[in-house]
């Protein structure tokens, strides 16, 4: 699976790992843990399904409240299939429940 981040995509994240990181939250390989997790998600790590989306959700090593979720969502676009990776470093509680079931028991 080929797995390249879109330029606005990389953007995006990388604000989202600064705001992150400037409120506190993490250590200073915070940035190296994501780029582990995209690495689990381009060899097809996944550990949940839904929809037509594969999810990976991975806490962030010595940071107890960041999770890394990375989704990956196959799409038709012009007549051709391309393979969409959203990937979401985020502390709240709602969107982890959303994506990881990580509270189920």
């Amino acid at each position: 699976m080929m797995c390249e981040l879109t330029f606005h995509a990389e953007q995006r994240l990388r604000l989202r790992i600064y705001e992150l990181k400037s409120s506190g939250v993490c250590i200073d390989d915070f940035e190296q843990e994501i780029i582990k997790a995209i690495e689990h998600a381009c060899n097809g790590e996944y550990v949940n399904a839904r929809n037509n989306q594969r999810i990976l959700c991975m806490p962030i090593n010595k940071c107890s409240n960041v999770m890394v979720i990375i989704i990956y969502t196959p799409i038709k676009y012009n007549g051709k299939k391309i393979k969409i990776i959203t990937v979401i470093p985020t502390t709240k509680d709602k969107t982890i429940k959303r994506y990881c079931n990580y509270y189920k028991s």
